[in-house]
């Protein structure tokens, strides 16, 4: 399979599924997964489409994350390179790198963030942090209920929304526990 995944032509393809190959590889054979992640991760500067290179940087820095934080943090670098120099409209894959950067370090984040060209974009991706650290705050179980509340009142009004909208990926995402209803009334009070 991996030989017929390196004989694809669309080179979007080959990387694609040199990465899902990679992945499906049992624990016994890191060696060759190692070196699959680091084949596609090198023929991804090859994909003739800006936005089609930014898609399979983020998709790897994703499927990684936990396997290969040097390589995961490699291709959200190179994913902020790409969207700096794209002529596209790039807000919705700016949002997914910064919030992928915020889930590999919230200091790689904020030097992520740095590199944004664009003042509103770089304010706009600040702002997303804040929220993402907001509801790490909230979520965090070893906080008291007191410094939960007190990461609540730092949410404007008109953030809101899109801190419910964080909160519930997280929930479905199951990297944030339940709460019982009499548990977080006084929250809402």
């Amino acid at each position: 399979m991996i030989k017929e995944a390196e004989a694809l032509e669309n080179v979007a393809d080959r990387v694609y599924v040199l990465q899902v190959l990679a992945l499906a590889l049992p624990k016994n054979m890191s060696a060759q997964r190692a070196s699959l992640l680091s084949a596609a991760f090198q023929q991804i500067c090859a994909i003739p489409s800006g936005l089609d290179q930014i898609d399979r940087y983020l998709g790897l820095a994703e499927d990684v994350q936990g396997i290969d934080g040097a390589l995961s943090k490699n291709c959200a670098t190179q994913a902020a390179t790409v969207i700096s120099r794209s002529a596209n409209d790039v807000d919705d894959q700016r949002r997914r790198l910064v919030d992928i950067a915020h889930r590999i370090d919230d200091q790689f984040a904020k030097a992520i963030i740095e590199k944004f060209d664009d003042d509103e974009a770089r304010q706009s991706a600040q702002a997303q942090v804040r929220l993402l650290e907001i509801r790490d705050a909230v979520t965090d179980s070893a906080k008291a209920g007191k410094e939960q509340a007190n990461a609540l009142k730092k949410v404007r009004s008109s953030e809101i929304a899109r801190l419910g909208t964080y909160l519930v990926k997280a929930l479905n995402g199951g990297r944030v526990q339940t709460y019982h209803p009499r548990d977080i009334r006084p929250t809402l009070s």
